[in-house]
């Protein structure tokens, strides 16, 4: 592999976006007419690769200056879009909330706070979907309100998840996948365990104790997650073998198997109730903080409209900043955060189907054709999220005159360039000297579907936008090879500069 030097995430970004195709257009001084930029050879070449192929595959590629259709294979079929959906997704959002959108999570209480300390009322949490809200945040609003002089909470700790449904899982998450990080449940009270924003995820962290002992247990968050410890620690140096899981339908972790004495081993998983896991730390903190509880076990209502003082007002950081983590990483979270988001915002009801409602109100906004496009979520998670190349490719050749395609671009991963939140899922792909930097671009991967599409730039210069889509198989090995045939095409070009 072929590893750069580390740089900071700012400075990749500011290099990587020279290769904008409008950013290069609208510096020219001086129009340029190729001949070619794909030659026959080249395609003849990507021709006899794909029909050797026994996949199901659609190809476009277009001219990011002009938008000309250079080359397509079965461009015009329907195909499924895996995490490519997060490319309309991820745009839809920029427009219809802004790339400065922060997400409010507020503290109110009712009643009056007497000279004692005591509040002769309730306290509420209200949430607003933050997929950046971590335990930090609710261990310093519990800090801050015992600093306002709040000593004890004579009524009750109310969760107000009302923001969004409590249908915290979207139409294309299986019961295996809600049992995993990247199909997690979303909830207008949702925690995340880091700075990646998984979103209603919390981290399992074990480690071997002495030889014949459980291993210890401890968790980024543990709210109100059970643990079933089923393992045992075996002596140094010997294989490890642990196994944690989430039971269905339940808040039970179970740890099978055995680890080694002074070994360490994590994993990410979902939990089963965002909301209550979210508010069971909350009550948690607050008792921490030295603030007495008469009673200690919370209950969800929506905050009354009238008699409330306002506590706490907490903000994100913004979309734009969101983005990153997002797509870099194909955050499935975030994306049906947004997209609820986005429906509360359009109209008023936070909702799955209310948000792809809004996505398409942006889509036909902007060409995008409802015959060419469909989905019914917005991370790409479903099979039933379908575009062909030629649209997608036609959409981001679009996008690139948005006022928000910078955020959009430097949120995409980068080949080969081995900085995570810079490279993202492209990291370990294309790493070669030739191909480093060449791509950017959104992946994609579900159950025996693997998508690419984006923008990329060939070894002489010339700007593409390539969409590549393929099904049965769970490879990407067709993708890189195609990818790699466009971007090392031996181009001849003529050019003829003319006066503007």
């Amino acid at each position: 592999m072929n590893k750069m030097k580390r740089v900071s995430f700012a400075s990749a970004l500011a290099g990587l976006f020279l290769f904008s195709p409008v950013m290069e257009s609208q510096a020219a001084t001086t129009n340029t007419t190729q001949k070619e930029i794909l030659t026959n050879s080249t395609i003849k070449t990507l021709n006899k690769t794909l029909e050797a192929s026994t996949l199901t595959t659609g190809i476009s590629v277009r001219d990011a200056k002009t938008g000309k259709s250079l080359y397509t294979y079965n461009a015009k079929n329907l195909m499924s879009t895996a995490s490519n959906m997060k490319l309309l997704t991820g745009s839809a959002a920029l427009s219809t909330l802004g790339e400065n959108y922060r997400f409010t999570t507020t503290v109110k209480t009712t009643g009056k706070l007497k000279e004692n300390g005591t509040l002769m009322g309730d306290i509420y949490l209200v949430g607003q979907g933050d997929p950046t809200l971590h335990k930090s945040d609710l261990t310093h609003f519990a800090k801050v309100l015992k600093a306002k002089g709040i000593k004890k909470i004579s009524g009750h700790v109310y969760g107000d998840e009302s923001w969004f449904d409590n249908k915290y899982l979207a139409p294309g998450i299986n019961k295996a996948d809600s049992l995993t990080y990247y199909g997690a449940p979303v909830s207008a009270l949702a925690t995340s365990p880091n700075k990646e924003y998984d979103t209603g995820t919390v981290v399992v962290y074990v480690k071997g104790d002495k030889e014949g002992k459980e291993p210890k247990v401890a968790f980024s968050a543990k709210g109100h997650l059970k643990v079933v410890n089923k393992a045992k620690t075996v002596k140094k140096g010997d294989t490890t073998a642990i196994k944690i899981s989430r039971k269905y339908g339940t808040n039970k972790v179970y740890v099978i198997g055995k680890i080694a004495e002074g070994s360490k081993t994590d994993k990410w998983i979902s939990v089963d109730d965002p909301s209550k896991h979210t508010m069971t730390i909350f009550t948690t903190e607050l008792t921490k903080a030295g603030i007495t509880l008469k009673n200690p076990v919370y209950k969800l209502a929506v905050t009354p409209k009238k008699g409330t003082t306002t506590r706490i007002t907490d903000k994100s950081v913004p979309l734009k900043s969101i983005m990153v983590p997002f797509m870099k990483l194909s955050n499935n979270g975030i994306a049906d955060t947004l997209t609820k988001t986005m429906g509360k915002k359009v109209f008023n009801k936070g909702t799955n189907a209310s948000g792809v409602k809004a996505i398409q109100t942006y889509a036909t906004a902007h060409s995008v054709s409802a015959k060419n496009w469909t989905y019914i979520d917005g991370s790409g998670l479903s099979h039933q999220d379908k575009v062909t190349a030629n649209q997608m490719t036609k959409f981001l050749y679009h996008a690139q005159k948005e006022k928000y395609y910078k955020t959009l671009y430097t949120s995409l991963p980068v080949a080969g360039n081995d900085e995570r939140m810079v490279g993202g899922t492209l990291r370990y792909r294309f790493t070669t000297a030739d191909m480093v930097n060449r791509i950017v671009a959104k992946t994609g991967s579900i159950n025996n579907v693997r998508t690419l599409s984006g923008y990329m730039t060939q070894k002489d210069g010339d700007p593409l936008i390539v969409s590549v889509l393929t099904s049965g198989s769970s490879s990407t090995a067709l993708i890189d090879s195609v990818v790699t045939t466009i971007i090392n095409d031996d181009v001849v070009v003529t050019a003829k500069k003319t006066k503007q």
